[in-house]
């Protein structure tokens, strides 16, 4: 499995604390990912009238990171909330657009550089990548929640839904 080379909470905690024995690591681990699967059920359970993108991002990379069981490969799934975020970006006019064009591949270089460095800083990108998504996701979050009508994005699920009801 070689559980070091992984990019979630669980290789983050071997290679920081290497003295912690098997059973620790498990119990933490654990423990961990039934904690972000609860936060993120309760999250959306109040939420369930008006997820957005940025939930379901935001999400996906709590998940990423909590998950037991997570490579570099892996890392592919965060393409989804990347995407969110390059949608949000891209209303946000020509600057917006700017950085939402230069995300994708920034980040994919950020990823593929990562494979050049060895040592502990082999793993910076993934977790950089991560920490940058939620970051830049709840920001977001927290902008639309501030202004009245929201992105054009969620104004757009908003009508969507309100023809589907």
């Amino acid at each position: 499995m070689n559980q070091p080379a992984m990019y979630n909470f669980l290789g983050l905690l071997i290679r920081s604390a290497p003295a912690l024995d098997a059973a620790t690591l498990s119990l933490l681990k654990w423990a961990l990912f039934v904690l972000v699967i609860g936060f993120l059920c309760w999250l959306w359970w109040g939420k369930r009238e008006a997820l957005t993108i940025q939930h379901v991002g935001i999400a996906v990379t709590l998940s990423l990171f909590a998950s037991p069981h997570l490579h570099l490969h892996d890392l592919s799934l965060l393409l989804l909330p990347a995407l969110g975020a390059v949608a949000l970006l891209w209303e946000r006019g020509r600057n917006g657009r700017l950085a939402a064009l230069a995300l994708l591949p920034a980040s994919a270089l950020l990823l593929f550089a990562n494979d050049l460095v060895k040592g502990p800083m082999h793993f910076f990108a993934g977790y950089a990548l991560m920490l940058a998504l939620l970051v830049g996701l709840s920001w977001s979050l927290r902008s639309a929640a501030q202004s009245p009508g929201g992105t054009v994005f969620e104004r757009s699920l908003k009508e969507i839904h309100a023809t589907d009801s």
